[in-house]
């Protein structure tokens, strides 16, 4: 798979946690809140593994939630 392919699916699968979480929080639901942090930690993760930044796609707030 093309490094940017890779890139594109973490980026919009970033976004869609990151709004997935917004959703949660916003409804009062800590545990889900919870599952979606720890997916975006997942994802950073998986990011640092391969040397892709993520930070000009997420912002302090997000990262200081998810302890990146």
């Amino acid at each position: 798979m093309e490094m940017v392919t890779v890139i594109g699916e973490l980026h919009a699968q970033i976004d869609t946690s990151r709004h997935n979480l917004a959703i949660a929080t916003a409804a009062g639901l800590p545990y889900e809140a919870h599952l979606h942090r720890a997916r975006l930690q997942d994802l950073f993760a998986i990011a640092t593994r391969h040397g892709i930044d993520v930070t000009p796609w997420v912002d302090a707030a997000t990262c200081a939630e998810t302890r990146l």
